[in-house]
């Protein structure tokens, strides 16, 4: 079972977090609270979830029937938000509940329009070695990208640090500064893929990668080229990454590292077998701007028979 190491947010009913509706990332948030409950409990029948979680509540209707209230099944498809009350009665029960919805990922995710404003505070709510990272001695928010900073990030590979990223990556949008932008995106895939078990554990990980693609990926170009996220294959790629990593890991003799190492090797293609192959989404170039170049021409055709090959595979 995944813990995240969190504070619980208890939550009024005025909190800004609930009262200003993203429809799309809210179903995200709804699917992701009650699976993490189901999965506590051990069962994902929206009753057993609603007993947990509103134990004294009777289950009959004012007439003495079975009370057909069926709020739980829409928290289960993300079709309604559970109320602030609630949340917290939730939390009381059932511990680190509330971190999970009211994790700031989701504030920056549906953030529109200034983010410079409110980064600092966001980055005093991430955990203490995402924090430290990313705060300056003058408690400003590290936006420059390097390739150690992005490293140190990608090694922690939790909520947290998909957040901070994901953070980074906006700043450098308002700050017109696209050249570590695709390091950026980079950087927040790897981490999607290594939080993959969670996500997929709580049936979000199709809804959060889309969530992705629409919202923060298609931002991510430079010099003429970005990346073919949209028709990245992320919960397959994930599946072979980690059964990958277990097998090799299982096969290690002497010094043993942990799978989300092989899982990032993998993914950046370090293997010999790979040939320098890697399983990141390809580079192509961005059509958006104007007719690619004759090499870009060239990545699209290859990404072509590739594609190819992949549909002959599993017809």
């Amino acid at each position: 079972m995944w813990h995240l190491s969190l504070r619980p947010y208890y939550l009024k009913m005025s909190d800004k977090n609930l009262s200003r509706r993203n429809k799309e990332i809210d179903g995200i948030r709804s699917i992701f609270w009650y699976h993490w409950i189901a999965n506590i409990i051990d069962s994902e029948h929206p009753e057993d979830v609603r007993r947990a979680v509103e134990p004294n509540k009777s289950t009959l209707s004012a007439d003495g029937g079975p009370d057909k209230n069926g709020k739980f099944s829409h928290y289960r498809k993300g079709m309604r938000m559970p109320n602030a009350s609630l949340i917290n009665q939730a939390e009381l029960l059932i511990p680190g509940s509330s971190a999970v919805i009211t994790h700031p990922l989701w504030k920056i995710l549906r953030q529109e329009g200034d983010v410079e404003s409110i980064s600092t505070s966001l980055v005093w709510s991430l955990n203490g070695r995402v924090r430290e990272l990313m705060l300056t001695g003058k408690n400003q928010v590290r936006s420059k990208v390097t390739d150690a900073y992005l490293a140190h990030l990608i090694k922690i590979g939790s909520m947290d640090s998909l957040a901070g990223l994901t953070l980074i990556f906006l700043l450098n949008v308002e700050k017109n500064n696209s050249e570590g932008l695709l390091d950026c995106a980079d950087a927040i895939t790897q981490t999607l893929v290594l939080l993959a078990p969670l996500f997929r554990a709580v049936a979000v990980d199709e809804l959060l990668y889309k969530a992705y693609v629409e919202r923060i990926f298609m931002l991510a170009s430079h010099d003429g080229y970005t990346r073919d996220w949209k028709d990245y294959h992320y919960t397959s790629i994930c599946e072979f990454l980690w059964r990958l990593a277990s097998t090799i890991k299982a096969r290690e003799t002497g010094r043993s590292y942990n799978r989300q190492y092989y899982v990032l090797a993998a993914l950046r293609g370090r293997f010999r077998w790979q040939k320098g192959e890697d399983l990141m989404p390809r580079k192509i170039p961005d059509e958006r701007i104007g007719p690619p170049t004759e090499i870009g021409m060239q990545i699209l055709a290859n990404i072509k028979k590739l594609r190819q090959g992949l549909d002959s595979d599993s017809s």
